[in-house]
């Protein structure tokens, strides 16, 4: 994952693609370097749990990591609403 953030901060084109979309590649980079030990592990949770075949595990990855410091506060929250309901709390 670490050589996968480099690769795309060290990138010379102006855009990156992500989710099938041009990014600018400022913001990408602005995210990525934004990211920390959490969101790298959020990204390894949601690995976990993928249940259909990945195609493109680098940009699978990439989108991942694009979207972790939005999502994950998030997702973790919906996870947590779902276990107590389930458990009878």
């Amino acid at each position: 994952i670490v050589s996968l953030m480099v690769d795309t901060i060290c990138t010379t084109g102006k855009t990156v693609k992500i989710s099938g979309e041009s990014k600018p590649r400022e913001e990408v980079c602005r995210r990525f370097l934004a990211l920390n030990d959490i969101h790298i592990r959020y990204v390894f949770d949601r690995m976990k749990e993928e249940t259909n075949a990945v195609q493109h595990p680098r940009g699978y990855l990439l989108a991942r990591l694009y979207e972790a410091e939005d999502v994950m506060d998030t997702y973790y929250q919906i996870r947590v609403n779902h276990d107590m309901n389930t458990a009878n709390y």
